[in-house]
C-alpha cells in the first residue's frame, strides 16, 4: 500500500466520527466543543499540503484549467486521491459551518440531520438545501460568523 492510499483511507476513516457527531449527537458537549474549533478540519488539510509539496511547481503550472487539462490530470492516481483529500476538509468545514449555523438558529436537529448527511455525501447539493431551509424559516442572512 502507498502513501496516497494510506493518506485517502486515513482521511476518509478519520473524518467519519466527526461527521457523526455532528449528524447523531449535534446538541452533545463533546460536539459542540469539538466543531466550535476550526481547528477541527486542519489536520485532514496537511497530509493533502505534505502530497502535494513535491507536485507543487505541477500544480502552479495548472493555473489556467480546462476540462481536457482536468481529464488528463486525474489519469495520474496521486491526482485522484490529492483531489479526494482536498474534499475531505474542504466538505468537512461546510459541514462544520452549516453545524454551527443551525445550532445559532436554533433550527431543529431532527430536521438537520437529512440536510447534514446531504452533505456529507453532496457538499454543495446540501448547502443549497440548507440555503432554502434557511429561506423557508425566515432567517437568509448571513451576515454572522460561525
Amino acid at each position: 500500500m502507498d502513501i496516497y492510499t494510506i493518506a485517502f483511507y486515513a482521511t476518509s476513516f478519520l473524518a467519519v466520527p466527526l461527521w457523526l457527531l455532528m449528524i447523531v449527537m449535534p446538541k452533545a458537549a463533546l460536539t459542540q466543543r469539538v466543531m466550535k474549533s476550526v481547528y477541527t478540519v486542519i489536520p485532514f488539510a496537511i497530509p493533502y499540503a505534505l502530497l502535494e509539496l513535491p507536485h507543487l511547481r505541477d500544480a502552479l503550472l495548472f493555473a489556467a484549467p480546462s476540462p481536457e487539462k482536468i481529464g488528463e490530470l486525474f489519469t495520474h492516481p496521486h491526482s485522484v486521491v490529492l483531489a479526494w483529500i482536498h474534499f475531505v476538509p474542504v466538505d468537512l468545514f461546510a459541514g462544520r459551518w452549516i453545524y454551527l449555523d443551525s445550532r445559532r438558529q436554533g433550527f431543529s436537529a431532527w430536521l438537520m440531520a437529512p440536510i447534514m448527511t446531504l452533505c456529507l455525501l453532496l457538499t454543495p447539493l446540501g448547502m443549497v438545501i440548507y440555503f432554502i431551509y434557511r429561506l423557508i424559516a425566515g432567517k437568509p442572512g448571513l451576515d454572522q460568523e460561525a
